[in-house]
């Protein structure tokens, strides 16, 4: 993949202190592999982040 970027955004959910929503985008050019491909490893590689994030935490 190449020209990735990404942005993580975090947000206060109104009326709960202990919650935050997290928002996340990006855009790549898909190399040497289908876009489904890139799009599966990129969501695991942040979705195992943000639950590493969590249970450090927690």
């Amino acid at each position: 993949m190449t020209d990735c970027v990404s942005t993580l955004r975090v947000h206060a959910v109104s009326g709960d202190a202990t919650v935050s929503e997290i928002q996340w985008s990006g855009r790549f050019v898909p190399t040497d592999a289908s876009e489904a491909d890139v799009v599966a490893l990129v969501t695991g590689i942040y979705g195992d982040g943000l639950e590493a994030l969590s249970r450090a935490l927690s």
